[in-house]
């Protein structure tokens, strides 16, 4: 298979649902894919074929091969594939192609220019209809290009996943801080052992809004330490720094899909965070602490806001976390290898 381009912008898990495997596209090297879209003149070959992803691979695996447009018929049948000699000009432009209701157009190779976009809001800034999935972005300039998710539909879009392999030493900062502008609100998907994977906006409750969320790979200044520092790399999530969240029979908490959670501070302790802890060396994380926080307490009221995307997509495995929630004195500790219901976290930056 060619190999990934320097210039390579991006790859997309945007794909009907009645297609290959998912696992199997991120072979398939696209830059961009767009619904509904094709390029139309360009065409060398043409031909059935049983998926978006085959019809890719017969892309790349042609030296010829610029772009493709797949039409699916219905889920039990074939599609047709055309193999383009020509695609896009380079950054997007859409003004090279044509509206037509059910193509799917996909680009692997530039046709001019070099550009890496920073981030899926920059993304979906540049072009609006581009479709949740698996990109290649690069966040800080000269930077390493790493595959994310893009979540382009939920609450606004524009939110980038990070995987477990970016949080890797104290560099990986430098990544989510060029990642983390908007700094009001987070998403959050849980993996849900049933198979699904709904939902959570977090925000600071109206009466905290002065404060602005915090990330910190492997540090936590301003806020507390995990428990589970121990496990190694990991990334912080602060809601209110230590200095605010410190007090005796404060009430504190989030906003979670636009519910407040409070809990009272009964014990003027300052932990008010989340953590996503990727566990390269698979050590047993804390255990658990007296009152039962695998059953009632803000980590179960977190969860319990959590809605499903009505597409009912999912995300890779690889950008789940075990993750730890720890809230007060009174609000709760727990991790997700004890969740009843859950097994981690994903967390999306704007």
């Amino acid at each position: 298979m060619r190999p990934l381009f320097s210039l390579l912008v991006c790859k997309i898990l945007a794909i009907p649902s009645f297609a290959e495997d998912a696992s199997s596209v991120i072979s398939s090297q696209a830059m961009i894919t767009l619904q509904h879209h094709r390029i139309s003149g360009h065409t060398f070959k043409a031909f059935s074929s049983s998926s978006l992803i085959s019809c890719g691979l017969q892309c790349t695996r042609n030296p010829r091969c610029v772009s493709t447009n797949f039409k699916a018929t219905q889920p039990s049948e074939k599609g047709v594939c055309e193999l383009n000699d020509q695609g896009m000009a380079w950054p997007a432009d859409k003004k090279d192609l044509e509206y037509e209701e059910g193509v799917i157009f996909t680009q692997y190779q530039s046709i001019e220019g070099t550009y890496n976009y920073k981030s899926c809001l920059d993304i979906r800034a540049d072009i609006p209809d581009s479709l949740s999935g698996l990109y290649s972005i690069q966040p800080v300039p000269g930077g390493k290009v790493i595959t994310v998710y893009c979540e382009m539909a939920i609450a606004g879009g524009g939110f980038t996943f990070v995987p477990r392999t970016a949080i890797r030493g104290i560099e990986s900062q430098q990544l989510i801080s060029a990642l983390f502008t908007n700094r009001t609100k987070v998403l959050m998907r849980i993996q849900k052992k049933d198979g699904t994977q709904p939902y959570t906006l977090v925000e600071q409750l109206p009466e905290y809004k002065q404060h602005l969320l915090g990330a910190r790979v492997n540090n936590y200044d301003g806020y507390t330490s995990p428990k589970n520092s121990h496990m190694g790399d990991y990334l912080l999530l602060g809601i209110l720094p230590a200095n605010v969240a410190g007090v005796f029979g404060k009430i504190l908490g989030f906003q979670s899909n636009g519910i407040a959670l409070r809990y009272t501070n009964c014990g003027g302790n300052r932990n008010n965070l989340f953590a996503f802890l990727p566990n390269h060396s698979d050590l047993p994380p804390n255990g658990a602490v007296p009152g039962d926080y695998e059953r009632v307490g803000m980590a179960v009221d977190w969860r319990n806001t959590a809605v499903p995307p009505p597409s009912g997509r999912t995300m890779p495995n690889e950008f789940f976390f075990l993750t730890e929630v720890h809230m007060g004195g009174c609000g709760c500790y727990t991790s997700s290898d004890r969740w009843t219901d859950a097994l981690g976290t994903a967390i999306g930056f704007r």
